[in-house]
């Protein structure tokens, strides 16, 4: 199996979880960014950079509190994007970092976008039954 492909069905996987929270068996688990950092590493042989990269995209967003459950910024979504590709093009760690910040402020405003069409949905389905 290809490496990308791999890895873009790990990254997805990790992100599943963190998105289902059915119990809280494996949310603890992968709900951070270590564990699927070190999965990415270890599909690209170089599990130091995924890992330092990992640490500072969670020391970025060490202090964020979502209030109200609204994100200011997706560190999940910003690790998903940036460390997979800073693997692949052998981007340096400060690079990657950098480019995790627009990724995670667009990510909460893809979150934010869906719930607004869930909230239409649902308002659709209840006139509909």
């Amino acid at each position: 199996m290809d490496k990308t492909l791999l890895c873009a069905l790990v990254v997805a996987f990790f992100y599943w979880i963190k998105q289902v929270y059915f119990g809280y068996t494996l949310w603890e688990l992968t709900a951070e960014v270590f564990p699927q950092c070190l999965a990415i590493g270890l599909i690209y042989g170089d599990v130091p950079k995924a890992m330092i990269i990992g640490a500072g995209i969670s020391l970025m967003y060490l202090g964020i509190n979502a209030p109200g459950g609204q994100l200011p910024a997706d560190k999940y979504i910003a690790t998903a994007i940036a460390v997979p590709l800073a693997m692949q093009t052998n981007m340096k760690a400060g690079v990657a970092i950098a480019l995790a910040v627009p990724l995670a402020m667009i990510g909460a405003q893809l979150l934010n976008l869906k719930k607004v069409l869930q909230v239409g949905a649902c308002s659709y389905r209840r006139k509909a039954s």
